[in-house]
C-alpha cells in the first residue's frame, strides 16, 4: 500500500458531502493527517477514550495545517465552511486513519514511513 492508495481509501469511505469539498482537500487533509500523526502517544495509550484524546490533537493540528495551506484565515471561510463541512469531514478522516492505522501492524509500520519520508 503506498500513500495514495490510501487517499483512494479515505475518499471511497467518505459521505457523499465529500464533494461538495472535493477530491484535492481530502487528500490534503489525508496527508496533512499523516504529517501531524502522533504514533508514540497512540501507541501508549490503552482505551479508546486515550486514543480520541490524541485523534482531537491530531485533528487540531490538522485544522491548522489546512489554514495554513489554504492560504485563508478562518475568517475568509464562510460560516458554514470550516465549523461544519471541512470539520466533519476532518474529523471523519482522522478517525477512519486511526481505525486503518489500528488493524495491521503493517499499517503502523507504513504511517511512519510515509510520516518520515514528509519530514524529509
Amino acid at each position: 500500500m503506498t500513500l495514495g492508495d490510501l487517499k483512494d481509501t479515505i475518499w471511497r469511505q467518505l459521505p457523499l458531502r465529500k464533494m461538495l469539498l472535493g477530491r484535492e482537500a481530502v487528500d490534503d487533509l489525508v496527508e496533512l493527517t499523516v504529517h501531524n500523526w502522533e504514533a508514540e502517544p497512540l501507541n501508549h495509550c490503552t482505551t479508546d477514550a486515550q486514543r480520541q484524546v490524541v485523534a482531537r490533537n491530531i485533528l487540531m493540528s490538522v485544522r491548522r495545517g489546512y489554514q495554513a495551506i489554504s492560504g485563508k484565515e478562518v475568517e475568509e471561510y464562510s460560516m458554514f465552511f470550516w465549523p461544519i463541512l471541512l470539520q466533519a469531514l476532518a474529523s471523519l478522516v482522522v478517525q477512519l486513519i486511526l481505525r486503518w492505522w489500528l488493524e495491521t501492524r503493517m499499517n503502523r509500520i507504513r504511517m511512519v514511513v510515509w510520516k518520515t519520508e514528509m519530514h524529509r
